[in-house]
């Protein structure tokens, strides 16, 4: 996991929400024209495959974030089923805006949820930027799944965005998040703080 959490305040959240339909944004109805572009890419890994998500995916987006070994570094806060379906619209945002954010994370060969992965805009010190991040299912951890899609994800942003650099901010005692970043070629850029949250961003170049 690099992902911080509740921490996604980069552009204006409450001003991508009221840019989606009414019917997305009141019954959280992520938009088939987000699916629909998102379906047309060929996005996997050796191990990985990755698609946006749905409204009918929310348990499992859920599951992350009431487990409280997968959110100790994530805020430490578990998280309610609303706070959740809330983050699915504002990554439906994302996708709208973007093209781009995060994306339900499933293992190839059976299909099994396993995280959430991707690229998320985000303002840091009032820069705007691309974040790698990465948060997995307890039962998953260990198995080398954060380095592929950390690795995926790198080589994929460079391939469709113009920037110079990518980044993951990561709390600074966590460092089995650290070890991805470190091995897919990220060096600590700089500690900053995030809502009173330590955090190391660690940066990688073009």
């Amino acid at each position: 996991m690099a992902e911080i959490g509740s921490r996604r305040r980069s552009f204006d959240w409450q001003d991508t929400l009221r840019q989606l339909p009414k019917n997305e944004h009141q019954h959280g109805v992520l938009g088939s024209e987000i699916c629909d572009n998102l379906k047309m890419q060929n996005l996997e890994s050796k191990r990985l495959r990755f698609r946006p998500f749905a409204a009918a995916d929310l348990a499992e987006f859920w599951s992350l974030d009431t487990d409280p070994e997968v959110v100790r570094y994530l805020g430490g806060k578990i998280k309610t089923q609303e706070q959740c379906r809330e983050r699915l619209e504002l990554i439906a945002g994302h996708h709208r805006e973007h093209g781009h954010g995060l994306c339900f994370t499933q293992l190839k060969t059976t299909g099994e949820f396993v995280g959430r992965t991707g690229l998320i805009p985000w303002e840091l010190d009032g820069e705007k930027l691309w974040e790698v991040g990465y948060t997995f299912a307890r039962k998953y951890w260990g198995q080398g799944l954060a380095s592929e899609a950390s690795a995926f994800w790198i080589s994929h942003g460079f391939a469709g965005l113009p920037v110079e650099f990518l980044v993951s901010l990561i709390h600074p005692e966590n460092a089995a998040s650290i070890r991805v970043a470190e091995k897919n070629g990220m060096q600590l850029w700089k500690q900053t703080e995030i809502k009173g949250l330590r955090i190391n961003a660690y940066r990688i170049n073009r």
